[in-house]
């Protein structure tokens, strides 16, 4: 006998765009830092034309890819901690345009529109999710799989058809 599962349909993701007045743009040659270790960001940014590479430096110095995002995705969450060094840089990967708000523009929009912090958290849980996941399959998969994996997830995020 077949047992069915009730499942709750997903909730309709609320657009950070729909509550973010337009902002400075800034412009970024292939291969410029954007923020580092030494200048961390005190800004929230949305990719318009490029791409922008996150990364982190490990102890022993090497750098490793947090993710990479292309247009219409925010990167720079890390300004909302306001901590003073943080082992975290972006790089434009080709020329890139921004579109930036400080932090503190961020928290006095969700003052007066409190779905973008809604919208934000939705993002940033999302985010964790995915974390969660790459971090899970570091941990039982085997070598080959854990070049699969990410290779698979930037050919789907990034490649094209």
């Amino acid at each position: 006998m077949a047992t069915s599962i009730a499942v709750a349909p997903q909730k309709q993701l609320e657009d950070p765009l729909a509550h973010l007045p337009c902002s400075n743009i800034v412009e970024y040659r292939k291969g410029q830092l954007i923020y580092n270790q030494d200048q961390p960001s005190t800004s929230i940014f949305l990719v318009i034309d490029g791409k922008v590479k996150v990364s982190r430096l490990a102890a022993d110095g090497h750098q490793v890819v947090v993710d990479i995002y292309q247009p219409d995705e925010f990167f720079g969450e890390s300004a909302f901690l306001g901590l003073p060094h943080r082992a975290e840089q972006a790089s434009a990967l080709d020329d890139t345009r921004l579109m930036t708000w400080t932090a503190l523009e961020i928290e006095d929009i969700v003052m007066k529109r409190p779905r973008l912090a809604v919208a934000l958290l939705q993002i940033l849980t999302q985010r964790t999710i995915d974390f969660t996941h790459r971090i899970e399959g570091f941990s039982v998969d085997n070598i080959s799989r854990r070049l699969a994996r990410p290779l698979l997830r930037f050919s789907d995020r990034l490649g094209t058809a």
